[in-house]
Formats: structure tokens, sequence, C-alpha cells
């Protein structure tokens, strides 16, 4: 259970939320996760399943009827609206012929009211028409909630853990020695990370639209140290309605990501 000060559920909760600082208004947020693993045995043909779940619930400002957020007092003059977050995953590593190989996949959600710029993780596009808040940036003046959301799905495939793992740590050429301690991974992830102003009720409703990510890597494990090196590269695909009203355009923004990392 937290305080449930004002904030919003679509941003960093460490930064712009702040769950458990001091409170605003007379509701609390509560949270809860939970995991079950019907089939945990690394040894046997089935391998290793957890299938979790996560929400926190709660409510945003007290009796006032105000929208706007330039005219804001705490949150307390702010209208009252319910908020939560939410996720749920499934993680699969499975023995046998097929050890070595490992799949999750995760899908999450939050709704919240939308607000100024400050208020989303994601890139608020500027319209003509419609108002501004403190800062400038074009938003909805009486918006109503709106949900996000995205999932991702990830596999990957680890040599030392392998059918192959013993005649790869014993082969005498290093290329042998050095694929025993690689792992194939892929990603694929979906988010709602792209909001605009409803074109037809700019004041009112917001638009969200997906951007779509692909991601291949591999990943080496330094034997004889918790260390890896880690090489990925992601294609970034952005959205687009085909109308020019709304800016949205496709950019060459692929990543290419070296990364080396210590486990203590």
């Amino acid at each position: 259970a937290f305080n449930g000060p004002g904030g919003t559920v679509l941003t960093d909760p460490e930064i712009l939320e702040g769950g458990n600082r001091t409170d605003d208004n007379d509701e609390k947020d509560i949270s809860f996760r939970i995991a079950v693993r019907p089939v945990w045995d690394k040894d046997c043909g089935w391998g290793r399943l957890e299938l979790g779940y996560a929400r926190t619930d709660g409510i945003r400002g007290e009796s006032g009827s105000n929208t706007n957020q330039d005219e804001w007092i705490n949150g307390l003059n702010k209208q009252t609206n319910d908020i939560n977050r939410q996720a749920a995953w499934v993680w699969y590593r499975p023995s046998g012929p097929v050890r070595g190989l490992w799949l999750r996949g995760e899908w999450g959600s939050a709704r919240d009211r939308i607000g100024g710029s400050t208020v989303l993780p994601v890139t608020q596009l500027l319209q003509n028409g419609g108002s501004t808040d403190a800062t400038g940036a074009t938003v909805p003046q009486r918006p109503t909630p709106v949900t996000i959301s995205g999932w991702y799905f990830a596999s990957g495939y680890k040599m030392s853990e392998s059918r192959w793992a013993e005649d790869l740590r014993s082969c005498s050429n290093f290329l042998g020695k050095a694929l025993h301690d690689t792992e194939f991974a892929f990603r694929y992830e979906v988010f709602e990370n792209i909001t605009s102003e409803d074109l037809a009720q700019e004041d009112r409703h917001t638009d969200e639209f997906k951007t779509q990510a692909y991601t291949a890597g591999l990943n080496y494990y330094i034997r004889g140290y918790d260390a890896k090196i880690q090489a990925n590269y992601i294609w970034v695909d952005e959205p687009s309605d085909g109308n020019p009203n709304r800016g949205l355009r496709e950019v060459r923004n692929n990543v290419f990501v070296v990364n080396f990392q210590v486990m203590f």
C-alpha cells in the first residue's frame, strides 16, 4: 500500500509519480504481484515454467472538477479519476533435447488522465488549434482518461546449457570454445509510445499510436568471470496513419548497441 499522491502512472513512478512521498489526497494505492511455478525442475522433461501478474489500483484527485493541470493545487481541486497499472508475463525454459532454449513474453498497460507535456514518457505531438499548457505544449484541456499498452516476446538459446555443451567445452579449437560461451537472442516489442491530440476533439480526446522494435543479439559469457559482452541490433518501426496533419513519419533511428556487463 502506498500514499498515492498526485502524479501519473504513465511515467516513471520514481520521478513524476513518487508513490511513497507525502500524500496530497485521501486515497491510497494498492499494489500486488503474484507468480506461480506449476513446473520447476530443470532436470525433468518439462523444464521450468513461471506465470505472473501484477497490478496497482488507486484514485487521483479529490472532489474537484478541474481538469486543467495549470490550475491544479497539489491535486486537491483535480477531478477524481481511477488509475491502474498492470502487467502479466510467462517465462519458460524447457529441458530435454531442447534444453538451452528460453522464452519470455510480457504484456503491460496503464490508465490515467493525460495532461501536459510532463505527464507522458512519450512523444507529445503538437497540433494546430487546441490549447497549450504552462510549458507551451499543445495538450487537451478537458482530457478523458487514456489507456496505453504494449507487449513483447523474447527468446534465446544458450549454448553452454544445450545438448552440445559438453562437446563444445572439450573442443580443441577456438571457435568451438567461443561458441560454448555464446547465447543467441531475439526480441519483438510493440508499445503505444506516441500520443497525439484527436484531430476532431483536440481538447477532449487523445489518440495513441504504436511503435514496433525488433532486436537480434549475441551474448558472450566470459568463462571464469561473472561478466558478459552483449551486441544487439534494433530495427525500429514508427507508426503512421497516412494523415499529414499528424506529423508521423518513419525516421532512420535503428540502433546498434555493444554492452559490457558485470554481475555480482
